[in-house]
């Protein structure tokens, strides 16, 4: 197998997890989408994958050796985020020259250089400073780089995301030119990314799509299949923006302490649901109980004492089932 992950798990100190044993794999030129909603994780993610933070669990391998004794990774992957990342107050020259010099490739000329900018349809002359291009150049100024480097996988971050609208068609144009690269590719957009280029997206050849939700990486083999999937109908319409049902403003996690006073509260990122009435929860002496979203709500830690889990108005309350007391 070309490109293969198994059983990742990894996490910001402190932080949920962004991935939990994560598996998929793909061949040489394969083409995958990654979907994911807003701060899930899609970009992390790619971090991870691409080697740029190897503080991760389990196994990635590239023809079958692990990632993390890969030495010349820099020459195997690009990893492209919506931040572009390029030296601001140096020109347009210099950063094309500091590429060439770690993929050990000639410097290009200046004819050159002009011809390339013209193709990417960026109107600048070489001595130009990267900090004085707009967002939509210096990210087509980097997907120019990318082309030239031509690496074994691209990791592509949503380059549409905070455009102007009358830029997003030259973005379009843009990845169209990437995809025919002779390369396998990582293209992550969030959910509403999605949505709004839904009929562009629908038309590239992806060989997989990847959902991440609450750490948990739904496979798929095809934009079809993601669409018609059961996973899809319970949670993805129910994200905002996708909600043909009534569903959720998302968060990452709320977590509780059971003690004699009440519920306390000691997460302050919580998520909010409507129309989940009715859910039975145990709590009794457990000290903390976790509640999240991934196709159903899914509780920990907990024991004895029954207590109706409540929603309404997009509001969290939970009654004690024995007096019916109102706890939170």
């Amino acid at each position: 197998m070309f490109f293969e992950v198994n059983n990742l798990f990894f996490s910001y100190y402190r932080s949920p997890m962004t991935v939990k044993g994560a598996k998929f794999s793909f061949e040489k030129n394969d083409r995958l989408l990654l979907l994911a909603s807003k701060e899930m994780g899609k970009s992390t993610l790619l971090k991870v994958l691409s080697g740029f933070d190897e503080t991760y669990l389990g196994s990635i391998k590239l023809n079958g050796k692990e990632l993390k004794e890969i030495d010349d990774k820099n020459k195997n992957f690009s990893l492209l985020l919506s931040d572009p990342v390029l030296f601001e107050n140096k020109s347009i020259k210099f950063n094309l020259d500091y590429l060439t010099k770690t993929i050990n490739m000639d410097s290009l000329g200046e004819e050159k250089i002009i011809e390339l900018l013209k193709k990417w349809h960026i109107d600048k002359t070489p001595n130009y400073k990267i900090k004085k291009l707009s967002l939509l150049e210096k990210r087509l100024f980097c997907l120019m780089r990318s082309c030239l480097k031509n690496p074994t996988i691209l990791f592509l971050d949503d380059q549409l995301d905070k455009l102007e609208e009358n830029d997003k068609n030259n973005m379009i144009e843009a990845y169209k030119t990437v995809f025919e690269q002779n390369n396998a590719q990582i293209c992550a957009f969030s959910e509403s990314g999605y949505k709004n280029y839904k009929d562009f997206l629908t038309e590239i050849n992806f060989k997989k799509v990847l959902y991440l939700c609450d750490g948990d990486l739904f496979v798929f083999d095809s934009i079809k299949d993601f669409e018609t999937s059961y996973i899809r109908k319970n949670i993805f319409e129910f994200v905002e923006g996708f909600n043909n049902f009534e569903a959720i403003i998302y968060k990452t996690e709320s977590a509780y302490y059971f003690c004699q006073e009440g519920v306390r509260e000691i997460e302050i990122n919580k998520r909010f649901y409507k129309n989940l009435d009715g859910l039975k929860l145990d709590a009794g002496d457990a000290e903390k109980v976790s509640v999240y979203f991934c196709g159903e709500l899914k509780l920990e830690d907990l024991s004895d004492e029954e207590f109706d889990f409540k929603v309404k108005n997009g509001q969290i309350f939970i009654y004690s089932n024995l007096d019916g007391t109102k706890l939170f």
